[in-house]
């Protein structure tokens, strides 16, 4: 009888018990929570953009084709191709070809060559003879390409002795190659021309095919290709240090990867 008095008396009194109080409390808090959550909606997922996107059987890149009957220009026409690609339309391979070896003018290979002589005549691209242009090698097509977009060069300097761990580092190479492709980013690839392995050359690897096993590639002096995935890793198997696998991927899927369409590259080249 005594507590239900205190209690008639705060309420008389204008006052709550301590347990009305909590209740009233609880209640107000639940309801600024609920409004809360009415007003301001979850965000919208959104995707990592250098996540992998899902993994394709089939892939065709649209990779615009560059022919060059020299041998040794195939690094320049490769190099177009993937400017192309990514939306630099304004230098040919012979423009490209004459900014490498302007760029790398103080190394021996181009140091005392006609071409650099014909250059610093103030020859234009057009105007030069290039029969005796010495070509460049993957270590310069990479150095020419890394300041212009993001460029990796997966390669290693020799493959294993033990024949299981050379077709381990073969896989895991070639899979790279294709991850790149199936990021939509072509991958320019140092082959032997054919199976006598006399010559080597440049190449654009444009796609792939998992369900068939072909590889498809853009061939400066061939055009079009389409290879079986033996054939191809068996050319790809250049030997020498750091040629085995070499693969340059130009425009990688980074942070500062330039979208497909907005390439526009100043080349190095000689003050006018």
């Amino acid at each position: 009888m005594q507590n239900h008095l205190n209690a008639e008396s705060d309420l008389q009194d204008g006052t709550m018990p301590f347990r009305h109080i909590s209740n009233a409390v609880m209640l107000f808090a639940t309801g600024l929570l609920l409004a809360g959550c009415a007003s301001a909606p979850e965000p919208a997922f959104q995707r990592d953009p250098l996540a992998p996107p899902p993994a394709r059987d089939v892939v065709q890149l649209d990779v615009p084709m560059v022919s060059q009957n020299d041998l040794d220009l195939t690094d320049s026409a490769a190099i177009e191709m993937v400017f192309r690609y990514w939306g630099e339309k304004r230098y040919s391979s012979l423009e490209i070809a004459r900014s490498l070896v302007w760029k790398f003018r103080e190394n021996r290979r181009f140091q005392k060559s006609h071409t650099l002589f014909q250059i610093r005549s103030g020859k234009t691209a057009e105007e030069m003879d290039w029969s005796s242009y010495p070509g460049s090698g993957t270590g310069y097509v990479r150095e020419f390409l890394e300041p212009l977009a993001p460029t990796d060069n997966p390669r290693v300097e020799n493959l294993p002795a033990n024949p299981d761990r050379a077709r381990e580092m073969q896989g895991k190479l070639f899979e790279e190659l294709k991850d790149n492709l199936n990021r939509e980013i072509p991958v320019i690839v140092y082959q032997y021309v054919d199976h006598t392995k006399e010559q080597e050359l440049f190449r654009v690897v444009t796609g792939y095919d998992n369900k068939k096993g072909i590889i498809y590639l853009n061939d400066p002096l061939s055009g079009k290709l389409e290879m079986s995935e033996g054939r191809f890793l068996e050319l790809w198997n250049v030997k020498g240090p750091w040629l085995s696998y070499n693969s340059i991927v130009f425009n990688k899927a980074d942070a500062n990867q330039v979208p497909k369409g907005q390439l526009a590259v100043t080349l190095p080249e000689p003050e006018s």
